[in-house]
């Protein structure tokens, strides 16, 4: 079997995503955003408003599992932004698990918009739940790892070491400068 670093594992995000942009000839990354008003008309029936959490769950990840297929030829990476999944409760959170089972099945890239972050032992936390490949308890694979994901530099580097530290080939991208009307409110005093 020819070697890849893209199912290979132990191999730094950095290195899989720039494999994976060189595999495809392209640059996009999409996003998994599901906004249950948005969904297209094939799905409508699963939304309505009576629904069960179980079709709620169902809905999502077959909304994104739509996305991934139509999109994989030419998507380097997929970006589930957190807040679309937790504004659904714990449906929406096994979506969002599931959806990360779907791409890590595929060998697809994810990157967990979660923009997370706070002091240390916190931020540790975070950072176990989101890139460690193992749960410490019970000990099992991780079924919320992501590849890679969004965090928030403002506590400075004892607040993005832990990140760093609970898997040392996941990519982060540290937020330092928005693009939101009203950044300058802070982020440039």
């Amino acid at each position: 079997m020819p070697f890849n670093l893209t199912t290979s594992p132990h191999f730094h995000f950095a290195d899989r995503l720039i494999e994976q942009a060189k595999k495809l000839d392209s640059r996009l990354i999409v996003g998994l955003d599901p906004d249950l008003t948005q969904f297209p008309a094939a799905l409508h029936h699963s939304t309505h408003p009576i629904m069960t959490e179980n079709q709620l769950e169902d809905a999502i990840v077959q909304f994104n599992q739509m996305i991934i297929e139509a999109t994989c030829d030419c998507t380097v990476a997929y970006k589930p932004q957190v807040a679309f999944y937790e504004q659904y409760g714990i449906a929406g959170m096994r979506a969002l698990q599931r959806t990360l089972e779907c791409l890590r099945g595929r060998n697809l890239i994810s990157i967990l918009d979660a923009k997370r972050n706070d002091i240390s032992h916190t931020a540790e936390a975070y950072a176990k739940a989101w890139l460690s490949p193992l749960r410490s308890f019970p000990p099992s694979p991780n079924p919320w790892q992501a590849d890679a994901m969004t965090i928030n530099g403002y506590l400075g580097k004892d607040g993005v070491s832990p990140f760093l530290e609970a898997n040392r080939d996941a990519g982060l991208f540290v937020l330092v400068k928005t693009s939101n009307s009203s950044s300058s409110d802070l982020q440039d005093v």
